[in-house]
């Protein structure tokens, strides 16, 4: 899909801003219908050349939307369980603003696939917890598809306290540079924690190389799988970041996985195992990490580089910019990216 195209699909389906402040228009206007991985197969997920329904309705053409009987963000676990079963991986799009939100939960519902909204802590100090985190906790109770929100790499028990209070359904604490002891007792901590607010706890272990934005290069250290299924055993987490070769940011070259490792960890244990550094790894390299059982892949780098590049490219050809076309291109960016990603990951191309 070029950018004219995908202008016109987020156009009709009332994704830009002025729809939304300026037409009347009420991309909620419809019932939310509750999806369920399961309910899904591949011939109807392939389906890119039939007609989308239009979102250019009037708010007295839709019937009113019923009150919600129980919270409709989806439990990360529940996504995860459902990506066990089809044998593939849920995308975990780390967002930063109202753009990045909008453009994966547009791609998302395009195909009719469950994704995860995630922040890292690293972030926070250009796009706020307080701010971030009510609006994307919002996208998932008003989306059509399945969506849980996810605090990730949280460096300080406070930050996972304040997730956990906005309510977000998945909480990671990054102990990952500290000793296997420590980490454990950490991690332990979180569980309790989260397990007052029905949440789910990611941990990694081992160590994913380069630079999440914090400043901080690191090395990668492969993930021992015995310390994985102790980890594992002791902790309780619901899924496990492992370093298996792969790095946060860009890499200087195609990554060398080790599928070996991989699969020892695969072997012994029974929590859905997550990738990190998606950004850089080749799509063969992906499904090759799902067969060997990755249920969640976490992509950043990429959104970030794709909306730039829009925002750019918007930028460059036209004399005077104008903000809400600006921030339509920025949102068709992430769009295109998020799309790719989930097509990737559920084996649709």
């Amino acid at each position: 899909m070029n950018l004219s195209e995908a202008k016109k699909f987020l156009n009709e389906n009332g994704y830009l801003l002025e729809d939304r402040f300026g037409g009347g228009k009420d991309r909620y206007g419809h019932k939310i219908k509750r999806l369920k991985l399961s309910d899904l197969d591949n011939e109807d997920l392939d389906n890119e050349d039939e007609p989308l329904p239009a979102g250019d309705v009037e708010p007295s053409d839709v019937e009113p939307i019923e009150a919600p009987t129980e919270n409709p963000k989806a439990q990360p676990v529940e996504i995860k369980n459902n990506a066990e079963k089809n044998n593939i991986a849920v995308g975990a799009f780390s967002v930063g603003n109202m753009e990045m939100v909008m453009g994966a939960v547009a791609a998302a519902e395009e195909l009719n696939m469950p994704i995860i909204l995630q922040i890292a802590e690293c972030r926070l100090k250009n796009s706020p917890l307080e701010l971030m985190g009510p609006m994307m906790i919002s996208a998932a109770k008003n989306s059509k598809v399945d969506i849980a929100v996810h605090l990730d790499h949280g460096l300080k028990i406070e930050t996972v306290q304040k997730a956990l209070e906005l309510g977000f359904t998945s909480v990671m604490f990054d102990g990952s540079t500290l000793p296997l002891e420590e980490n454990i007792r950490m991690v332990k901590q979180v569980r309790e924690m989260a397990d007052k607010y029905g949440a789910t706890v990611e941990a990694e272990l081992g160590v994913v190389g380069g630079n999440e934005g914090d400043g901080a290069a690191h090395e990668i250290q492969c993930t021992n799988p015995d310390d994985a299924k102790l980890f594992c055993d002791e902790t309780g987490v619901d899924a496990l970041a492992v370093a298996i070769g792969n790095a946060h940011g860009n890499y200087p070259a195609l990554p060398s996985l080790r599928y070996d490792v991989l699969d020892d960890i695969n072997k012994i244990v029974e929590t859905p195992l997550v990738l990190h550094g998606g950004t850089g790894i080749s799509d063969e390299m992906f499904q090759q990490t799902i067969m060997l059982g990755v249920r969640k892949i976490n992509i950043a780098t990429a959104s970030f580089d794709n909306l730039a590049k829009y925002a750019l490219e918007y930028c460059k050809s036209i004399e005077k910019a104008n903000y809400f076309e600006l921030s339509r291109a920025e949102v068709i960016g992430v769009y295109e990216n998020v799309k790719r990603h989930i097509k990737v990951f559920s084996f649709m191309e």
